[in-house]
C-alpha cells in the first residue's frame, strides 16, 4: 500500500465500481419484474372487478325493477342511497321510463372501472335505465401494498447483493490479492527469491504464475545489471586514467577511485567540493585555456593538453595530461574529463634528455680517449724500452732511476686506466678478461677513495690473508666497486636529513663463499663452484621495502635531482652478470644497507719470474723481416718503429692509406706483417685491410686502435685480420702481438 498507491486506488475505484453496476444490474431486474408483475396484476384485478361489478350491478337492478315496477320511486330512490352509502356503488343514475331522471348521485368520479348502465325490466317490460358507479379503491389499495412491496424488494436486493459481494469479493479474492500485491512489493523493493504459492482459484493461478515469472525475470536481469554494474564500476575505478564527470554547469558529478587517490581525497563527496578549473589546477595554469577549451568541447569538439595538477588539501603540484569530451545520456550533456599523471614520464623524459648528453659525451669521450691513447704510445712504449734495456746495465744512481721509472710507468698505467673508463662511458669496447687480485684492487680502490669521499665517513677494510683471484676485467670491476662505495658515500652524508649528523662507517669484507643447496635454488645464476663474496655494509639511510625491489632498474634514483642519474647500480648489475657473478642487496629504512657481490673464484696464479724471464728472452732474441706501419699519428709510428728495428725487425712508415697501399703492392712479397692503424684520414682499417688483401690475400695485419674492441673493430678479426693490439700498448705486448701472426 506504500508502493502502488496509484494502482491499488485504480483497484479501490473498480471495486466500487462493481459494487454500483452489480446493485444497479439488481435493483434495475427488481423494478423491471415488480412492474411486470404490477402491471399483470393490475390487470388481473380490474378484469375480475369488472366482471364482479357487472354482477352486482345486475342484482341491483333486479331490486330497483321491482320497485319501478310497483311505481315506488321513493324506494327506488331509497335503495340507490342505500347502496351508495354501503360503498358498493361511487354513483348511481337512475331514469324512469315513466317519471324521467329519478335520482343522480356521485361520491366518486375518478375511477379505472368504466360505468356500467343496465336497462330496468320487469315481465319484459321496459321501466327505464340505471348506470352505476363503482369505486376502484380496493384496486388502488392493492397497487399501493405492490409498490411498497416492490421498494422493499430493491432494498432487500441491495443488501443481498452487497453482502454477496463482500462475501465473495472481498472474503474470498482478498487473501490472493493481499499474496499478489505483497509479491509485487518485494519484487519492487528488490526480494525476488521468494516464490508464491499458488490459490485455489485457477484465475488467481494464472496471475500468481505471471507475477512469479516476472519475478523470476527481474531477478535475473538484476543480476545480471548488478554483475554488469559491478564490472564497469571496478574498471572505472581502477583504470590508470584519473576520471572526472561534469554536469553542463560545471558540478562535478562523479570521480573513480583513482582520481582521489591521485589528488589525496579520502571519499567522493569531498571531490565534490571542489572545481577543476580552481581547485584541481595550479594558478600558474592559464585559466582562459580551460575556459576557451571547456566551451569548445561542450559545442562537440575534443580538447587533449598538458596541464598543472593541484591537490586540495595539500597544495601539492604535479604534471598531468587532460582530456575533456563531450557525451549525452538520457538528452542531457556531460562532460567527461580524463586526467594522467604525467609526473614520471617528465622525470623519465629528463633522465632520457641526460642520458642522451651523457651519450654525447661518451661519444666526445671516445673521441678524446682514441687521442690520448695514441698520445700515451709514446710515454708506455719508450719507458718500456727503457726498463727493458737498462735493466741489466750499471749506471750512476740506479735505484733513483729506476724509481723515477717507475712512478713514470705507474702514472701512465693509471692514465690508460682512466681512458679506459672514458671508453667504458662511451661503450666502445668489449670487456678485456685477465686474471687480477681482488684484495690488491680493493686496496689500491679504497686508497682512492680515501682522498675522495667525505671525511666524517670510516672505512674499514677485511680481507682474507691469501691472494684473492678472480678472472675479469679489471676496470670494470673497479667501476663496480667505485659505485658502490659512492652510493654508501652518499646515503651517509647529502642523503640525511638536515637535522641528522653526516658520516658513519663503511666497512668492506672480502670472505670465501660455497653456496649451499637452498642459496643454489633461491638464486638461479649461480652454480655450484667456489666464489669471493664482497661485502659492503654502511651505515646510511637505507632503501625503502617499496624501492628496495627497484634499484637495479634503469634510471631509478631516490637522490634528489641532478645528484644521479639511476644507471650506476643498474651498470654494477650488468657487469656482475656478465662476470658470471652475482649481487644481493638488504637494507632497512634509517639502518644502513649491506650489499654482496660474489664473483668466481680463479684458481691461476701469476709468477713474477716467469713474466721477468720472457721479457730478458724476448729483448734477446733475434728477428728480422720487414714490417710496414701505418698510422697518422706521427709520434706512435716513430714510437713504433723504434721499438721493432731495436728488436731486429726493418720497418717502413707510412700516416698516408694510399702510400701504404701502394707501397705494399710494390713489395708485398718481402713484407712480413702490416701494423694497421683502424682510424685513418679518409679510409678507416676496415678499406685499406680489404685493399691489402686484394694485393695478397695471405696479408698478415695486426689492428691497431686507441678504441679496443668494439663493433667497429671486431668484425675485421672475423675478416681476417690476425690480431688486435689495443692503444697504449708496451714493448713486450707489441713484441708479443707481432710474433703472434707472424709466426
Amino acid at each position: 500500500m506504500k508502493v502502488f498507491p496509484g494502482h491499488l486506488k485504480k483497484e479501490k475505484k473498480l471495486f466500487f465500481e462493481t459494487f454500483i453496476i452489480f446493485i444497479t444490474i439488481s435493483v434495475i431486474s427488481i423494478l423491471i419484474l415488480g412492474a411486470f408483475f404490477y402491471f399483470y396484476t393490475t390487470r388481473s384485478m380490474v378484469s375480475n372487478f369488472k366482471i364482479k361489478t357487472e354482477k352486482t350491478a345486475k342484482e341491483i337492478s333486479e331490486i330497483l325493477s321491482v320497485s319501478l315496477y310497483n311505481v315506488d320511486n321513493d324506494g327506488v330512490i331509497k335503495n340507490a342511497r342505500v347502496y351508495l352509502l354501503s360503498g358498493s356503488l361511487s354513483g348511481i343514475e337512475i331514469n324512469s321510463a315513466a317519471d324521467g331522471l329519478l335520482i343522480k348521485d356521485t361520491t366518486d368520479t375518478e375511477s379505472m372501472i368504466e360505468p356500467i348502465t343496465v336497462q330496468l325490466t320487469r315481465h319484459n317490460i321496459y321501466l327505464g335505465t340505471a348506470t352505476f358507479r363503482f369505486s376502484d379503491s380496493e384496486i388502488k389499495n392493492t397497487q399501493h401494498t405492490m409498490i411498497l412491496f416492490i421498494i422493499l424488494s430493491v432494498i432487500i436486493s441491495i443488501i443481498v447483493s452487497g453482502s454477496l459481494i463482500y462475501l465473495i469479493i472481498y472474503r474470498l479474492f482478498k487473501p490472493s490479492l493481499e499474496s499478489i500485491q505483497l509479491k509485487i512489493e518485494e519484487v519492487a523493493e528488490g526480494t525476488t527469491d521468494n516464490i508464491l504459492p499458488d490459490s485455489k482459484y485457477e484465475e488467481f493461478n494464472q496471475i500468481i504464475r505471471s507475477v512469479n515469472h516476472m519475478s523470476s525475470e527481474i531477478s535475473s536481469k538484476t543480476l545480471k545489471l548488478i554483475q554488469s554494474e559491478k564490472k564497469y564500476s571496478e574498471i572505472f575505478n581502477n583504470i590508470y586514467v584519473a576520471v572526472i564527470i561534469h554536469d553542463h554547469l560545471d558540478k562535478i558529478i562523479d570521480v573513480n577511485d583513482t582520481m582521489m587517490r591521485m589528488f589525496g581525497l579520502s571519499s567522493k563527496e569531498e571531490a565534490f567540493r571542489y572545481s577543476l578549473k580552481h581547485d584541481y589546477s595550479d594558478s600558474a595554469n592559464p585559466i582562459e585555456k580551460m575556459d576557451d577549451a571547456w566551451k569548445k568541447v561542450m559545442n562537440g569538439d575534443e580538447r587533449h593538453f598538458e596541464w598543472i595538477a593541484r591537490k586540495p588539501l595539500t597544495g601539492e603540484v604535479f604534471s598531468v595530461y587532460i582530456s575533456l569530451k563531450k557525451f549525452v545520456l538520457n538528452d542531457t550533456p556531460y562532460l567527461l574529463t580524463n586526467i594522467i599523471d604525467t609526473t614520471e614520464r617528465k622525470i623519465a623524459e629528463e633522465k632520457l634528455i641526460h642520458a642522451q648528453k651523457m651519450e654525447a659525451l661518451g661519444t666526445l669521450s671516445g673521441g678524446l680517449a682514441h687521442d690520448f691513447n695514441n698520445t700515451l704510445v709514446g710515454i708506455t712504449a719508450p719507458i718500456s724500452m727503457i726498463e727493458q734495456h737498462y735493466k741489466d746495465i750499471e749506471i750512476p744512481d740506479k735505484d733513483l732511476f729506476n724509481e723515477y721509472t717507475g712512478i713514470i710507468k705507474k702514472s701512465a698505467d693509471r692514465a690508460t686506466g682512466i681512458i679506459s673508463r672514458l671508453l667504458s662511458i662511451a661503450r666502445k669496447q668489449n670487456f678485456k678478461f685477465e686474471l687480477f687480485n681482488l684484495n690488491q684492487t680493493l686496496i689500491d680502490l679504497i686508497r682512492f677513495s680515501e682522498s675522495t669521499i667525505d671525511k666524517s665517513i670510516e672505512i674499514r677494510f677485511n680481507h682474507p690473508d691469501k691472494d684473492a683471484f678472480i678472472w675479469g676485467d679489471i676496470n670494470q670491476i673497479e667501476q663496480v666497486f667505485l659505485n658502490l662505495i659512492v652510493n654508501a658515500s652518499h646515503s651517509m652524508t647529502f642523503m640525511r636529513n638536515t637535522e641528522e649528523k653526516w658520516g658513519g662507517l663503511l666497512e668492506i669484507t672480502i670472505s670465501s663463499f660455497y653456496p649451499d643447496t637452498m642459496y643454489l635454488e633461491t638464486n638461479t645464476n649461480m652454480r655450484e663452484i667456489d666464489y669471493w663474496k664482497v661485502e659492503i655494509r654502511d651505515t646510511g639511510v637505507g632503501i625503502s621495502k617499496e624501492n628496495l625491489p627497484k634499484i637495479f632498474n634503469p634510471f631509478f634514483t631516490t637522490k634528489e635531482n641532478g645528484k644521479g642519474t639511476g644507471l650506476g647500480l643498474s651498470m654494477v648489475y650488468n657487469i656482475i652478470r656478465q662476470h658470471e657473478g652475482h649481487i644481493s642487496v638488504y637494507s632497512e629504512q634509517s639502518n644502513g644497507t649491506v650489499f654482496n657481490v660474489y664473483l668466481p673464484v680463479s684458481e691461476e696464479e701469476v709468477s713474477g719470474k716467469t713474466v721477468s724471464a720472457d721479457k730478458i728472452n724476448r729483448l734477446k732474441t733475434g728477428r728480422e723481416g720487414l714490417i710496414l706501419i701505418i698510422d697518422d699519428d706521427e709520434s706512435v709510428s716513430k714510437t713504433v718503429k723504434t721499438m721493432l728495428e731495436k728488436s731486429g725487425y726493418d720497418t717502413f712508415t707510412t700516416d698516408d692509406c694510399l702510400s701504404g697501399i701502394d707501397y705494399f703492392k710494390n713489395n708485398f712479397m718481402k713484407v712480413n706483417a702490416v701494423i694497421l692503424d683502424y682510424s685513418m684520414p679518409r679510409f678507416t682499417g676496415k678499406d685499406v685491410f680489404l685493399e691489402l688483401v686484394k694485393i695478397n690475400p695471405a696479408v698478415k695485419v695486426l689492428l691497431t686502435s686507441g678504441f679496443g674492441l668494439d663493433d667497429r673493430t671486431i668484425p675485421l678479426l672475423e675478416m681476417g685480420v690476425k690480431g688486435f693490439l689495443k692503444k697504449p700498448f708496451t714493448l713486450d705486448q707489441l713484441l708479443e702481438a707481432i710474433d703472434s701472426i707472424i709466426n
